[in-house]
């Protein structure tokens, strides 16, 4: 059924990266590969192209391949750039690395071959007090990222993540210094009438690249009735979380 996307229009760019979109949000990683490379075909010259590669590449378990795709792009642009493929490129790279690290928690082994690896990426160049990164995989969802940085006053509303990039599945935020006050952070769907829930991860790296990093995750479904997830980061590096009932979800903090 979703080949139908394509059947009419072969050589549509639109409709191969859409098909890929599909097939990856459905867990379909090497179909949604297969998408991508006819894409490539059909846009040998789009960077953009390489980070959809990359995506399919990781969702079908292939790690390192993903981070060698990124690190292509990142390599591209300064460090403080923070706008187009290279920066989401960088951005992807630090996510995957946190959650290998994850993966490979109290494997002193692993986890030194990870910092290796991570040192040769250049993502530790310039890196923030705390790194907020919300991730979904459907092409259709669009869930929002606000955070309420230290030292902000409470009544000043929450702030939109400044590193948005929906196309590819990414909302960050960079808090370049955190001494002792908590840090709010709030998920959202804006969207009102949609049937389907949307699924998203929240992860958190306080004081990344460092000997004190830690590194939090939180998979977030996001329904009808609830529709905003509000989350504080402590100074010890706790993170609470509540769901905010239906008819307070849009109210603003």
């Amino acid at each position: 059924m979703f080949s139908e996307i394509v059947e009419f229009a072969p050589l549509d760019p639109w409709a191969r990266r859409r098909l890929g979109d599909v097939y990856r949000a459905n867990g379909w990683a090497d179909d949604a590969t297969r998408e991508y490379q006819a894409l490539a075909r059909l846009r040998p010259d789009d960077p953009d192209v390489l980070l959809l590669l990359a995506r399919s590449a990781a969702d079908a378990g292939r790690t390192d391949e993903a981070l060698r795709l990124e690190s292509r792009l990142a390599e591209t642009d300064s460090a403080d750039v923070e706008s187009g493929s290279s920066a989401v490129a960088r951005l992807w790279s630090l996510i995957r690395l946190a959650r290998m690290k994850l993966a490979a928690e109290g494997d002193a082994t692993k986890l030194g071959e990870i910092a290796r690896r991570e040192r040769s990426t250049g993502i530790l160049r310039d890196l923030p007090a705390v790194f907020v990164a919300l991730t979904w995989k459907h092409p259709d969802d669009l869930p929002e990222l606000y955070v309420h940085l230290p030292s902000t006053p409470d009544e000043t509303p929450f702030e939109r993540a400044p590193l948005r990039a929906d196309d590819f599945g990414i909302e960050a935020a960079r808090v370049r210094e955190w001494d002792d006050e908590a840090i709010k952070i709030s998920v959202r769907r804006s969207e009102r009438d949609a049937l389907r829930d949307l699924d998203a991860e929240l992860l958190i790296v306080v004081a990344p690249g460092t000997s004190e990093e830690r590194i939090l995750r939180r998979d977030i479904s996001l329904t009808r009735d609830e529709r905003r997830f509000d989350f504080t980061l402590g100074t010890d590096g706790s993170l609470a979380s509540a769901p905010i009932p239906h008819g307070e979800a849009d109210a603003t903090p």
